[in-house]
């Protein structure tokens, strides 16, 4: 029997977190979001004045083993079919995700 779909929309705190701990060997991980990596956001001042290197701060999204990663803008959701349709953050090519459960996790913009 195949896996049960989950589809991530974004790759913050919510999304970064639950992607990294769901128990990714009973379910197929999409994360779907335009930015790769996951930022912790309490060493941001740190990083801005030189103590700590950038780097140090972030960790990638594509690093989660056994999620599949989408580089994209998810555009709107279908819940009577479960699909959610994406863009290409790159190409600009639209294309649509399944899933069997959606996680919402996309965060705020200040």
């Amino acid at each position: 029997m195949a896996q049960p779909k989950i589809a991530v929309i974004g790759s913050g705190w919510g999304g970064y977190l639950f992607s990294k701990y769901v128990n990714r060997s009973m379910y197929n991980v999409n994360i779907i979001s335009p930015r790769n990596h996951f930022i912790f956001t309490p060493m941001l001042p740190a990083a801005a004045v030189g103590t700590l290197e950038y780097n140090v701060i972030q960790e990638s999204v594509r690093c989660i083993p056994k999620v599949n990663y989408l580089q994209a803008s998810a555009e709107s959701l279908d819940l009577e079919n479960k699909t959610v349709q994406c863009k290409d953050v790159y190409k600009g090519n639209e294309f649509d995700v399944s899933y069997d459960y959606l996680v919402i996790a996309a965060g705020g913009t200040t």
